[in-house]
C-alpha cells in the first residue's frame, strides 16, 4: 500500500521531471490529490500516513500520464476556479486565468448603478467573465459571440450550472463579419467585455508547452503580425454598439497597453482610457468610454 506523503512525493517527483518548477510542483501535488480524494490541504497535512486505494492510485496515474504529455491540470480535472464559482472547462476551448478577474471587477463597476445593464462580450470561452457578471449583478444581461462552437456549448453548459442561462443569450460568430443585424433590439450596450486574442504568432515558440500544444489558437495569436488586429478592429467599431459614455474593457498582453491606448486614441471615438493592473501589478486591462 501507498501511503498520502509516500503518493503526494511521487506526483512532486514526475511534476519535476517534466520541468515543472519545485513550487508548482506541490502545489499541483496538493491540488491532484484534492480532487481525487477530496481532501482540502488541511486534511491532507493531518493525514500523511492514510494509505490510499488502488482506484486513487490509478486515477491519480492518469492524470500524471496526462500531464507527461503536458496536458493542462484544469483540462485533467475538466474544471477550474474563476472569480470563486467553479467552471467546467475541455480541450479546445480557452482556460480562463484569475488575471482576468480584474476585467470583471471592472465591468461590474461600471454598471453598479446601472438599472438591468446589457452587456456584449466578444468571445466568451468558457463563459467565465460573462457567468462572474451575471452571477453578481442579477438584473444584468449579456449578449456574447465567439467563433468556437464549443466555447458556445461549454458556456451555455456553465451558465445553466450556476442558473444565469436565462439572461445569457449567445451566437456563433466572428467578430469579423459580425452585423448589427445579428443582434436584433438589443442594442445599444452598456459595455463591451472582452479577453481577445492578443500573443504576436511569432511568440508561439516561447510559450509554455501547456499553452501552445493544448489550447486553441484562435484564442491565443492575434491577428496582425504584432498580435493587435482585434484592437484595431474593435476601437473603430465598438461605437455602433454602444450607448453614448458606455464603456469598452478589454484585457491586454505584456507591454501592449501604450500601443492599445494609442489606436484607441486614433479613432477619436474614446476617452477617458485608462490602464489596469493585475494582481501581479502588470497591465492587464484598458478600459474607455465612448464620446
Amino acid at each position: 500500500m501507498t501511503s498520502l506523503k509516500q503518493e503526494r512525493d511521487n506526483i512532486i517527483n514526475r511534476l519535476l521531471s517534466i520541468g515543472v518548477e519545485q513550487a508548482e510542483a506541490k502545489r499541483e501535488a496538493e491540488l491532484i490529490i484534492e480532487h481525487v480524494t477530496g481532501m482540502p490541504l488541511a486534511h491532507q497535512l493531518a493525514s500523511l500516513d492514510k494509505e490510499l486505494d488502488n482506484l486513487d492510485l490509478e486515477s491519480i496515474k492518469n492524470i500524471l500520464d496526462a500531464r507527461q504529455e503536458h496536458k493542462p491540470l484544469q483540462y485533467c480535472f475538466g474544471k477550474t476556479k474563476f472569480m470563486g464559482l467553479t467552471l467546467f472547462v475541455k480541450e479546445g476551448v480557452f482556460i480562463p486565468r484569475v488575471d482576468t478577474e480584474i476585467l470583471v471587477k471592472i465591468a461590474l463597476e461600471k454598471i453598479a448603478n446601472i438599472k438591468e445593464p446589457k452587456i456584449f462580450e466578444i468571445g466568451v470561452g468558457s463563459g467565465a467573465i460573462s457567468i462572474a457578471i451575471l452571477c453578481q449583478k442579477k438584473d444584468a444581461h449579456v449578449f456574447g459571440l465567439d467563433i468556437n462552437r464549443k466555447a458556445i456549448e461549454l458556456s451555455l453548459t456553465n451558465a445553466q450550472y450556476h442558473n444565469v442561462a436565462s439572461r445569457l443569450k449567445l451566437i456563433e460568430k466572428d467578430i469579423l463579419s459580425f452585423q448589427l443585424s445579428d443582434i436584433d433590439n438589443l442594442c445599444p450596450f452598456d459595455v463591451i467585455v472582452s479577453n481577445p486574442p492578443y500573443i504576436p504568432i511569432n511568440q508561439k515558440a516561447n510559450l509554455q508547452k501547456e499553452i501552445s500544444l493544448w489550447e486553441p489558437d484562435n484564442a491565443l495569436f492575434g491577428w496582425d503580425d504584432d498580435g493587435l488586429g482585434f484592437y484595431r478592429k474593435t476601437a473603430g467599431i465598438a461605437n455602433l454598439f454602444l450607448k453614448k459614455g458606455g464603456n469598452l474593457i478589454i484585457e491586454i498582453g505584456d507591454k501592449q497597453d501604450r500601443r492599445i491606448a494609442e489606436i484607441l486614441n486614433q479613432t477619436g471615438l474614446w476617452q477617458d482610457i485608462i490602464i489596469h493592473s493585475d494582481i501581479n501589478n502588470l497591465s492587464r486591462v484598458i478600459s474607455a468610454s465612448l464620446l
